[in-house]
Protein backbone atom coordinates (compact mmCIF):
# COMPACT_ATOMS: atom_id res chain seq x y z
CA UNK A 1 0.00 0.00 0.00
CA UNK A 2 2.57 2.52 0.36
CA UNK A 3 3.33 2.85 -3.55
CA UNK A 4 -0.34 4.24 -3.41
CA UNK A 5 0.08 6.10 -0.56
CA UNK A 6 3.08 8.23 -1.23
CA UNK A 7 3.41 9.68 -5.10
CA UNK A 8 6.84 10.35 -6.28
CA UNK A 9 5.41 13.25 -8.38
CA UNK A 10 3.57 15.15 -5.56
CA UNK A 11 2.55 15.22 -1.84
CA UNK A 12 1.27 12.10 0.16
CA UNK A 13 0.65 10.91 3.05
CA UNK A 14 1.43 7.49 4.89
CA UNK A 15 0.04 6.39 8.49
CA UNK A 16 2.47 3.68 9.85
CA UNK A 17 -0.02 2.06 12.60
CA UNK A 18 1.65 -0.39 14.46
CA UNK A 19 3.21 -0.83 18.25
CA UNK A 20 5.65 1.76 19.44
CA UNK A 21 8.59 -0.57 19.66
CA UNK A 22 7.84 -2.13 15.97
CA UNK A 23 7.76 1.37 14.55
CA UNK A 24 11.60 1.58 13.46
CA UNK A 25 11.80 -1.40 12.04
CA UNK A 26 8.64 -1.52 9.93
CA UNK A 27 10.03 2.11 8.90
CA UNK A 28 13.65 0.39 8.24
CA UNK A 29 11.67 -2.08 5.91
CA UNK A 30 9.77 0.44 4.20
CA UNK A 31 12.83 2.90 3.50
CA UNK A 32 15.43 0.01 3.00
CA UNK A 33 13.23 -3.09 1.62
CA UNK A 34 13.51 -6.26 2.97
CA UNK A 35 16.53 -7.97 2.17
CA UNK A 36 16.29 -11.73 0.55
CA UNK A 37 18.74 -14.33 -0.48
CA UNK A 38 18.45 -15.58 -3.62
CA UNK A 39 18.28 -19.20 -3.86
CA UNK A 40 18.59 -19.25 -7.72
CA UNK A 41 22.01 -21.02 -7.00
CA UNK A 42 20.95 -23.89 -5.65
CA UNK A 43 18.34 -24.49 -8.17
CA UNK A 44 18.16 -25.55 -11.76
CA UNK A 45 17.28 -22.49 -13.05
CA UNK A 46 20.07 -20.77 -13.41
CA UNK A 47 21.36 -23.81 -14.94
CA UNK A 48 18.94 -23.98 -17.50
CA UNK A 49 19.48 -20.32 -17.98
CA UNK A 50 23.29 -20.40 -18.51
CA UNK A 51 22.67 -23.26 -21.33
CA UNK A 52 20.28 -21.42 -22.82
CA UNK A 53 22.12 -18.16 -23.63
CA UNK A 54 25.27 -20.43 -23.97
CA UNK A 55 23.22 -22.43 -26.97
CA UNK A 56 21.70 -19.05 -28.64
CA UNK A 57 25.97 -17.71 -28.77
CA UNK A 58 23.94 -14.67 -26.44
CA UNK A 59 27.01 -16.04 -23.98
CA UNK A 60 30.63 -16.75 -25.67
CA UNK A 61 33.12 -17.19 -22.94
CA UNK A 62 33.17 -16.95 -19.39
CA UNK A 63 33.83 -13.11 -19.34
CA UNK A 64 30.43 -12.43 -21.29
CA UNK A 65 28.79 -14.78 -18.87
CA UNK A 66 29.87 -12.69 -15.55
CA UNK A 67 28.99 -9.27 -17.44
CA UNK A 68 25.44 -11.31 -17.84
CA UNK A 69 25.22 -11.75 -14.12
CA UNK A 70 26.87 -8.46 -12.56
CA UNK A 71 23.32 -6.70 -14.10
CA UNK A 72 20.88 -9.33 -12.05
CA UNK A 73 19.55 -9.42 -8.19
CA UNK A 74 21.62 -12.16 -7.28
CA UNK A 75 24.96 -9.67 -8.31
CA UNK A 76 23.47 -7.16 -5.97
CA UNK A 77 22.81 -9.65 -2.96
CA UNK A 78 26.38 -10.47 -3.18
CA UNK A 79 27.55 -6.94 -2.46
CA UNK A 80 24.94 -6.62 0.23
CA UNK A 81 25.64 -10.17 1.72
CA UNK A 82 28.76 -11.83 0.76
CA UNK A 83 29.02 -14.11 3.99
CA UNK A 84 25.60 -16.13 2.53
CA UNK A 85 27.59 -16.73 -0.65
CA UNK A 86 30.41 -17.90 1.16
CA UNK A 87 33.16 -15.40 0.00
CA UNK A 88 35.20 -12.19 1.31
CA UNK A 89 36.19 -11.34 -2.07
CA UNK A 90 34.55 -8.60 -4.40
CA UNK A 91 31.70 -9.45 -6.72
CA UNK A 92 33.73 -9.74 -9.88
CA UNK A 93 35.63 -12.82 -8.06
CA UNK A 94 32.38 -14.28 -7.02
CA UNK A 95 30.57 -14.22 -9.87
CA UNK A 96 33.58 -15.13 -11.53
CA UNK A 97 33.18 -18.51 -9.26
CA UNK A 98 29.49 -18.74 -9.82
CA UNK A 99 30.21 -19.26 -13.67
CA UNK A 100 32.89 -21.47 -13.19
CA UNK A 101 30.23 -23.82 -11.19
CA UNK A 102 28.18 -23.67 -14.06
CA UNK A 103 30.62 -24.30 -16.55
CA UNK A 104 31.41 -27.75 -14.49
CA UNK A 105 28.33 -28.08 -14.07
CA UNK A 106 27.80 -28.35 -18.00
CA UNK A 107 30.47 -30.47 -18.62
CA UNK A 108 29.18 -33.21 -16.12
CA UNK A 109 26.25 -33.50 -17.87
CA UNK A 110 27.85 -33.86 -21.00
Amino acid sequence: MQGRAVRHTGTGHFHLFCPTEAKDTYIRFLSDGLPLESRLLDSSDLESWYRHMRASAGILNKQQAAEALSSTFLAKRVVSNPSYYGTSSGPDETLSRIVDSLEQREKKKV
